[in-house]
């Protein structure tokens, strides 16, 4: 990734990257649980919330260097 200072007034920039496997669930968007009865059920991935997949979110502000 390469970084430039802006060409606009603004202090703040938002990059959005592409979707990537989640590492944690290893893509599957679940794990197996237990329920109160014993039976096994399916729990969401609480990283992907099920997806098995997430974005990332990049946020750089800038700010006055000190000479």
């Amino acid at each position: 990734m390469e970084i430039s200072a802006p060409n606009t007034k603004g202090t703040t920039e938002h990059l959005e990257g592409a979707a990537q496997k989640c590492n944690y669930c290893g893509g599957n968007g679940w794990f197996w649980g237990v329920d109160e009865f014993g039976q096994n059920r399916k729990d969401p991935c609480p990283i992907c919330g099920g997806t098995g997949v997430l974005k990332p979110l990049i946020t750089i502000e800038w700010k006055r260097a000190e000479k």
